[in-house]
């Protein structure tokens, strides 16, 4: 696969290659002998990067400039996962998606500030952040916390035991594949279930608006509590092998995002200004689907893609090459976000109307999370079944009727 991959793969490749390898925050905790020994394996290993790089830039000449795998192949891929939907069907909903989230936008706009638009709200929101990087790390560990107390005290959804995430500054040799922030999950067959959430130092006081108090809040929410850090730690304990090793990228995704919204439904920092970035992010997540599905099937070129990201959503040109990079060698998953997220609330909203007045929430989200990591299609007939016996159980249903 490699002598055949597109540029965009390369050049990605060749910037992993070349950042080499950063150990200063591990070497400060090591003995002279066992210094000096990291050391020589470390040259060596530099050595066989720096081969690495000139090979994968060699090869670069050879490099073709279509990515894009085709709408047949996309399909296939998405049939794969278990996505019932088709390709076109979930262009729609991403179109449809941007124009409804962006007119919402500018109704939470008009809320905090009529006279001034979009992009200067974006810009006052995210100059409201933490002095210093050492202050933001201690609000991420509070808004944490928060997130996870509310999850409880608002019956969302049943924590599990032996479960913990630590909040820590990002060692060096990952901060050039961590520009902000990352979740790191844990391992499936840990007793004790610790996640870890790493925090990458900004490179300078600009990049500090990527931490602001409204951005903290959201990916707390998405990261953590309820997101993924529960969904995950909910997972592992799942007693089938298969599960644990089988997930949905469409209900990962889509779960935590989901989240972000249903906890500002419940009052969860439910203020305009809280809404407009969770907002933003969404018409992100739209954008996303469109430009995925397009990029993939030919029908949108790599600049056409940057500067759709761009005109939509505000992003960075920089942010937006980035993220176009990405989603030429991930085909199929940026739009598993929202269309994750669409899955699970239409499956919330059937449920409701099943179970009428019957309909808990904390008992809707335990049986989406309890059943592993899967693919949305699984977990919607796993549900099904959970609904008919809890009809059964209240008498509205006989043993003999189906949904």
């Amino acid at each position: 696969i490699i002598h055949e991959a597109a540029d965009t793969i390369f050049h990605v490749m060749v910037l992993l290659a070349a950042k080499g390898v950063e150990f200063e925050d591990v070497m400060k905790e090591l003995k002279n002998n066992e210094l000096n020994l990291l050391k020589r394996r470390i040259e060596k290993l530099e050595e066989k990067l720096e081969d690495y790089e000139s090979w994968l830039k060699y090869k670069m000449q050879d490099a073709r400039e279509d990515f894009a795998i085709g709408r047949d192949m996309l399909e296939r891929r998405l049939e794969l996962r278990g996505i019932e939907m088709g390709i076109d069907s979930i262009l729609k909903l991403g179109q449809g998606y941007l124009q409804k989230e962006k007119k919402k936008l500018n109704r939470l706009a008009r809320k905090i500030d009529a006279h001034i638009s979009v992009e200067e709200i974006t810009r006052e929101l995210k100059k409201n952040h933490p002095r210093s990087f050492s202050e933001a790390l201690k609000e991420y560990r509070k808004e944490i916390s928060r997130a996870r107390n509310f999850v409880k005290k608002r019956n969302f959804a049943s924590l599990p035991q032996n479960e913990e995430l630590k909040v820590q500054e990002t060692p060096h040799f990952l901060r050039h594949v961590t520009p902000f922030a990352a979740y790191f999950r844990p391992a499936k067959f840990d007793k004790n279930q610790i996640g870890i959430y790493m925090v990458t130092p900004p490179e300078n006081e600009e990049m500090m608006k990527e931490h602001n108090y409204c951005s903290i809040s959201n990916t707390s929410i998405h990261e953590a509590y309820p997101g993924h850090h529960l969904q995950l730690t909910l997972a592992n304990q799942h007693p089938s092998l298969i599960r644990l090793l089988s997930e949905g990228t469409e209900f990962v995704e889509g779960w935590a995002h989901y989240c972000e919204e249903a906890v500002k439904d419940l009052g969860y920092n439910d203020t305009p200004e809280h809404r407009f970035l969770q907002t933003l992010d969404l018409v992100w997540r739209a954008a996303r689907i469109i430009v995925d599905i397009r990029l993939s099937c030919g029908e949108m070129s790599f600049e056409e893609a940057v500067n759709f990201l761009v005109e939509q959503t505000g992003m960075e040109r920089e942010g937006a090459e980035a993220e176009v990079k990405r989603y030429t060698y991930t085909p199929g998953g940026p739009l598993s976000y929202l269309l994750g997220k669409h899955l699970i609330e239409k499956i919330r909203e059937e449920t409701e109307e099943k179970l009428g007045s019957d309909f808990e929430l904390k008992w809707f989200h335990d049986m989406m999370l309890k059943n592993g990591a899967i693919p949305i299609k699984y977990l919607r007939g796993i549900l099904e079944e959970e609904v008919n016996q809890k009809l059964i159980q209240t008498g509205k249903k006989s043993h003999t009727n189906n949904i």
